[in-house]
C-alpha cells in the first residue's frame, strides 16, 4: 500500500511540475512578444519619418 501512495504523489508531483512548466513558458513567450513590441515601438520613435 505504501508504494502506491507514494506513486500517487510522484505522479501528482510530475503532474504539477508539467503545469508549472506549461505556464512559464506561457508567461515566457509573453513577455518576449511584449518585449519584441516595444522594441518596434522604440525603433519607429527613432525614425525622423513620424
Amino acid at each position: 500500500m505504501g508504494q502506491d501512495l507514494t506513486h500517487l504523489t510522484d505522479q501528482s508531483q510530475m503532474s504539477e511540475l508539467c503545469h508549472l512548466q506549461i505556464t512559464c513558458i506561457k508567461v515566457n513567450t509573453i513577455r518576449k512578444k511584449n518585449i519584441t513590441l516595444s522594441i518596434k515601438n522604440q525603433i519607429l520613435d527613432l525614425l525622423p519619418l513620424r
